[in-house]
């Protein structure tokens, strides 16, 4: 009897081991999931963000990590941040003209892929332009079709954070989304639908 309760000790000892170690793994993959996009962003070439180099993006996380409301200072002579980051999303406003927004996208039976938003302020006009990339920075045709309504009004794109979403806006001339004194400045036209087994963005009407 002895030696069976000896045996058994043993057994209960390996397996709270074995808990212990798949606790730790799981524990290491949630970590490196989190680190993701950060490893994406650190990894970016260069020449995507032409003023921004790869010390100024570890330096811009650097500070988001530490809460510290400032941003770094980008080869325009203006400053640049990283507002938010996620484990599959991150926005940035690279400078005074550039908002900056980057979503990872499902695909069925392969590895993810980039999408990236720019959304430029030019006086009293917004625009926003869509591309895509493979998690090596390889450029992605995808076609996006997006609606427009009128020569005199802009169309932009806001990415949502916990979905694969895109939110297309009709703005008014002059008028911009922050505006809240005109609560017909902004116009959301369709929602645009991810699809990760045809790889492509589908226009649902709203």
């Amino acid at each position: 009897m002895h030696i069976w309760k000896k045996i058994g000790n043993i057994a209960t000892i390996m397996i709270r081991k074995t808990i212990i170690c798949l606790f730790l793994m799981l524990s290491a993959l949630g970590n490196v999931n989190a680190q993701s996009m950060r490893s994406l962003w650190i990894n970016m070439p260069d020449s995507i963000i032409g003023y921004m180099d790869k010390n100024s993006r570890i330096e811009s996380l650097d500070y988001l990590e530490m809460k510290v409301k400032s941003g770094v200072k980008n080869m325009l002579g203006e400053t640049s941040a990283v507002d938010t980051i996620t484990n599959d999303f991150m926005s940035s406003t690279l400078s005074s003209a550039m908002k900056l927004t980057i979503k990872k996208l499902p695909v069925d039976g392969k590895d993810s892929l980039l999408c990236m938003v720019r959304t430029y302020t030019a006086g009293n006009q917004k625009e926003s332009s869509i591309c895509f990339f493979n998690n090596k920075w390889e450029p992605l045709k995808i076609n996006v079709e997006i609606p427009t309504q009128s020569n005199d009004n802009n169309i932009v794109l806001q990415q949502e954070i916990s979905s694969s979403d895109i939110l297309v806006i009709q703005l008014r001339p002059k008028v911009f989304v922050e505006d809240k004194e005109d609560e017909n400045a902004a116009k959301s036209l369709i929602t645009l639908k991810w699809n990760p087994k045809s790889v492509k963005y589908t226009p649902k009407s709203l």
